[in-house]
């Protein structure tokens, strides 16, 4: 049992050594902190979602479009990439 004990401390002891390393490493936290994610709309302009946000799928889109009809009237009925700039812009 206390050989047991002794090897989860050591394991724990080890994870959070490491999970210290990184977050004392200024380039870990930039890569990691302002991990963003860029898509195209149709214009062809960039837009920047917020950290860690995943681009709209299609599907996800057209969903997104059918549950707001605030979203359709602004960006069009069927404008997928519209849709996907409103998610992006308003979340």
């Amino acid at each position: 049992m206390v050989n047991e004990l002794n090897t989860a401390e050591s394991t724990h002891e080890t994870m959070f050594s490491e999970i210290n390393k990184r977050i004392t490493d200024p380039e870990f936290l930039e890569t990691t902190v302002k991990n963003t994610v860029e898509v195209e709309n149709e214009a062809g302009n960039t837009i920047v979602l917020e950290e860690n946000a995943s681009p709209m799928t299609d599907e996800e889109a057209e969903a997104y479009l059918m549950r707001y009809p605030d979203v359709q009237s602004v960006v069009g009925y069927n404008n997928i990439a519209g849709a996907k700039e409103n998610w992006a812009k308003t979340g």
